[in-house]
């Protein structure tokens, strides 16, 4: 799972390096998505309409051949949905743009880190580490 701000570049590039692991790993039942909305500060949200923003998804989809879900914070959510989503959030850190997690079939989390641009490719590294010993 991927977790980005619609307007982060570093993420949508990090979203074709999530491609390759899903790739490399599919025979495996590995599976993946991507859930972008817009940060503000360290909180997550939804993107309040943008329909730019989606439709400019909507095309790194297409035009990247991505094979998983990309998927946006739905704009509105059921009072059970934003306490679900909150516990959620906190429960896993989600406090910034192009956090990356998985989680192995027992459901607990193997890797969690937030993606930075001089560790990145030690970081996908790593995990495809983790994967291969799957």
């Amino acid at each position: 799972m991927a977790i980005g701000d619609v307007n982060d570049d570093n993420f949508i590039d990090d979203l074709d390096a999530i491609q390759k692991v899903v790739s490399s790993s599919a025979s495996k039942g590995l599976t993946a998505f991507a859930l972008v909305g817009s940060f503000k500060g360290e909180e997550f949200g939804k993107l309040g309409g943008d329909k730019k923003s989606v439709e400019k998804l909507k095309n790194v989809v297409d035009a990247r051949k991505l094979s998983f879900p990309v998927v946006v914070l739905p704009d509105e959510m059921s009072d059970a949905q934003k306490q679900n989503y909150a516990s959620y959030a906190s429960a896993y850190d989600i406090k910034q743009s192009r956090t990356v997690l998985y989680a192995g079939a027992d459901n607990k989390i193997k890797f969690a880190e937030v993606i930075t641009n001089t560790s990145s490719s030690a970081q996908f590294k790593k995990l495809n580490q983790m994967l291969s010993q799957k």
